[in-house]
């Protein structure tokens, strides 16, 4: 074998061991990646657990009565619903103001959830009838 194949052949075999390295690189950044992500889960769950005694709600804002609403009736309500029942007049700007008013807690994770358009829930408390222990009898 003459000294240029001989080299062309250690060129070839650097390169296939640089796409190996390259491989295990991109495995181990998929790894930490998953890791990550992991970490945000817990930080999100760890948020979900937090109360309303844990979580300063300035007494008498629109979260607060909120708040308190929605554990009272133990049910996701609309917006419409919400501010019929706190007697909040419907338009525009009331509507605007209430949501925003939960803008904050849903956008961190922490208290209050959409649960669907315009319709709120407080995170991590389960609501309505959620028992399955007729499930699989006859």
């Amino acid at each position: 074998m003459t000294a240029r194949k001989k080299i062309e052949r250690m060129i070839e075999e650097k390169r296939i061991e640089v796409e190996i390295y390259r491989d295990k690189i991109r495995e181990a950044e998929i790894y930490i990646k998953a890791f990550q992500d992991t970490l945000n889960l817990l930080s999100r769950a760890e948020a979900s657990q937090e109360t309303a005694s844990d979580i300063h709600l300035q007494e008498g804002s629109y979260a607060q009565k909120i708040y308190e609403l929605l554990k009272r009736e133990n049910s996701p309500l609309h917006i419409r619903q919400i501010m019929n029942k706190l007697q909040i007049p419907f338009n525009n700007k009331t509507r605007s103001s209430v949501v925003g008013s939960l803008g904050p807690y849903i956008r961190s994770g922490r208290l209050f959830i959409k649960t669907a358009p315009n319709t709120f829930w407080l995170i991590g408390v389960p609501y309505g009838k959620d028992d399955h222990s007729e499930f699989g009898t006859a």
